[in-house]
């Protein structure tokens, strides 16, 4: 299990699921983050709830593939430097 530090929490996640009731609410924040965070696909979210999520995961995915190309960019160690006129 993987560990992150953080997640893309979109305002697009927040509309579409704020008007659920609290206990759906929660249930699909943590099925969120738990993906998100830990990587870990939501086993017993109800069938009801699994269309928010399966609509939030491509973006989900877009973000951590982008945050870690940007990792491994940076362990190269950036550009090099210009060089100067002479």
């Amino acid at each position: 299990m993987s560990s992150k530090t953080g997640v893309v929490y979109l305002a697009s996640f927040h509309e579409a699921i704020r008007p659920l009731q609290d206990n759906d609410r929660l249930k699909v924040y943590d099925a969120v983050l738990d993906y998100g965070i830990y990587d870990a696909l939501p086993e017993e979210l109800p069938a009801h709830l699994q269309g928010y999520f399966a609509l939030m995961k491509p973006n989900i995915d877009t973000a951590k593939n982008r945050y870690n190309a940007a990792v491994e960019n940076g362990k190269k160690g950036g550009r090099p430097p210009k060089e100067k006129p002479e």
